[in-house]
């Protein structure tokens, strides 16, 4: 069977790192052949290291500082690059640090992998606001055209990828605030010859309620920048139907205007491809 390594960025600020991140890790029915945990604020303390130790136990993990550009697409590229940097040769899991795994995620995600010599599998995500569930379909079929206006069920704590298919994407976008999601969906499912497997299953949450409120406030500066920088670089995807949805959902999600967003300023993305900014061979 094929392995993973699980990637956990975090700031360094969250609870739910030690209680319900990690822990969700460590009951998997099959376990990571590593664990990769990118601090991307200040150092963790001596009591944090231990409490860290504590829960993973046996496990074997790294933790690193971010390298590049400070924010989760910088964070979660450390990691890669560091995986990169090994033999490892098999599936990246990545689990943000607010969200929770069912402890047979990693399990049914090498399985499909396995029987479909898949390149992608993709489970369901659920989303989780104040102890409340919200129904979503599960993810199918997906096509890069799904993501040019919202996300139809791929993020980051549901995404299981091969190595190579990321280091052919070159990783994420470092600096991009908000939309990581969307942008690596859009370049992966933009490939030719792309092996993407479903497990049909609900195996993973999205806890909206804790994730960063820099990102949910209105008008806030990461999502703002964020959308510019995902408009700049996808607009000529765009039909006018895709166009009108995608400012509309921006201003009545996050009070974000058109002009807003097309006003792109002097901070753009260092290369408009379908390429990240992973720097490994």
């Amino acid at each position: 069977m094929s392995k993973c390594i699980v990637i956990v960025a975090t700031k360094n600020t969250r609870e739910t790192f030690y209680d319900r991140a990690l822990p969700s890790i460590k009951q998997q029915t099959i376990q990571p052949e590593h664990i990769v945990i990118v601090n991307d604020s200040v150092p963790f303390s001596g009591k944090q290291e231990e409490e860290i130790k504590s829960i993973l136990e046996d496990n074997e993990y790294t933790v690193l500082s971010n390298i590049y550009t400070k924010g989760v697409a910088g964070a979660w590229n450390s990691a890669l690059k560091f995986i990169c940097e090994t033999s490892f040769n098999g599936f990246i899991a990545i689990l943000d640090d607010d969200d929770e795994w069912d402890t047979n995620h990693l399990e049914e995600n090498l399985i499909r992998a396995n029987l479909d010599s898949a390149d992608v599998v993709i489970s369901g995500l659920r989303i989780i606001n104040k102890n409340t569930l919200y129904s979503r379909p599960l993810p199918s079929k997906l096509v890069p055209k799904d993501f040019l206006t919202g996300n139809p069920g791929w993020q980051g704590s549901n995404t299981f990828v091969s190595l190579e298919v990321l280091k052919t994407v070159k990783g994420f976008r470092n600096g991009l605030l908000s939309t990581n999601d969307r942008d690596l969906a859009f370049r992966i499912l933009s490939l030719s010859d792309l092996k993407i497997s479903y497990t049909n299953k609900w195996t993973s949450s999205w806890y909206v309620d804790s994730n960063d409120l820099s990102l949910s406030l209105p008008k806030s500066k990461s999502k703002v920048e964020g959308l510019r920088w995902f408009w700049y670089l996808y607009r000529t995807y765009f039909e006018e139907k895709d166009r009108n949805t995608f400012f509309e959902r921006a201003w009545k999600l996050f009070q974000i205007s058109e002009k807003e967003i097309t006003t792109i300023r002097s901070n753009k993305p260092l290369q408009k491809s379908l390429f990240g900014d992973l720097d490994v061979k």
